[in-house]
Parts: C-alpha cells; structure tokens; sequence
C-alpha cells in the first residue's frame, strides 16, 4: 500500500475493486488478484483538504465526497474524470456523504442536501438542486427507492425522522438491510418506519 494513514475505505462490487483512500490524498486500487494500482491526482493537488469523506460506486466510477466538492475516478482507468464544485456560483462544499439512487446523485454538506440528474453536466453547478437542513447530515444511504439519513445524530426517511431516541453515530447498509450504530457500539435495525435495537 501506498499511503500512512487510512481515511476511508469502500468496495465496488461491480469491479471488484477495494478503494483505499489516504488522508493525504492518495489512493489505491487493489483488485480481486491482489494486484494495487496507486491514484495520485488528489495527492500531487496544491490544496489543503484532500480526505475522502465517502464513496459511491456506480458503473464502475467511484463518486468521492471530498472537503471541496465531488470527484469522479474511473476505477478501470485508475484516473480522475470530473470535479464538481457544487455550491452557490460553483464555490467548494465540504462534502459529508454522498450516494446514488436511480438516475440522480445525492450529497450532503453541513446544512444542505444537493440532488442531480446523473444525465446532465454536473461539472455546471446550475444543475445542482439545494435544500437547506435543520442538522448536519453525516450519513446518506439509499435503499428500496428512500433516501435514508443520519442528520444530527438522528435517523430520517426521505426528511421524515424515524429515531431520535438514542445517539447514532453511524448509518450503513448490509446484505440489503440497513443498520445504525450509537455511540456506545449498540446496533439498531432500520425499517421504512422505525429503528429497533437488535
């Protein structure tokens, strides 16, 4: 491996790939036959924050949410394709989350959940639709056609809260069902109605 210390990690499925991104910037590749191919645009770049805060995969791209914004690598080429400044007049967002469902790609910054059509020019912020948020969204996973979120510690539906009862510090999805975590390492099923600890 490439890097010192690790910032995120995430698996594309349809290329069967292991993304290892680094807090420096870095990033490599590691294959189903153990083969690492390193990334280094994010690393050479002349900016201050250049962690990966999240992935999401889909036809083989990795779409990173980064403190400045979206990057799009293509992960069979090992290159950079696109940076989308997504913020008002095209400024930098810190990005928190990101995630695809459907045709439209969805990210989270502080106070604002951003939507756009996968079928337009992302690189243009005009095609970047904003909502402001009462919280800060950490989380977003979709599942079953809803966009989930952990927003202020709290876990939403499609902006309908479902749990603020305890403290959920992370939100994620496996083998189809989705889990939320607490802050003292509790785990909670999350329903299209309610969140019960298993």
């Amino acid at each position: 491996l490439n890097g010192s210390v690790i910032n995120h990690i995430a698996y594309d499925v349809h290329t069967q790939t292991l993304v290892i991104a680094y807090e420096d910037g870095m990033i490599d590749l590691l294959d189903d036959n153990g083969n690492i191919h390193s990334v280094a645009d994010i690393y050479l770049k002349q900016i201050n924050a250049k962690q990966v805060q999240d992935i999401a995969f889909r036809d083989g791209k990795a779409y990173m949410a980064m403190p400045f914004g979206i990057v799009v690598m293509n992960i069979r080429k090992q290159e950079i394709t696109d940076t989308y400044y997504i913020g008002d007049e095209g400024a930098e967002v810190s990005v928190n989350a990101i995630t695809l469902m459907g045709d439209s790609i969805y990210a989270a910054s502080d106070n604002r959940l951003y939507r756009a059509s996968l079928k337009d020019n992302l690189v243009d912020y005009a095609k970047w639709q904003s909502q402001f948020m009462p919280g800060t969204i950490t989380n977003l996973i979709h599942n079953d056609g809803n966009l989930y979120m952990l927003m202020d510690s709290a876990v939403y539906r499609n902006n309908l809260l479902l749990s603020a009862a305890e403290k959920f510090v992370s939100l994620s999805a496996y083998n189809g069902s989705l889990l939320a975590c607490t802050d003292d390492n509790r785990i909670f099923a999350v329903s299209a109605t309610d969140v019960a600890e298993l």
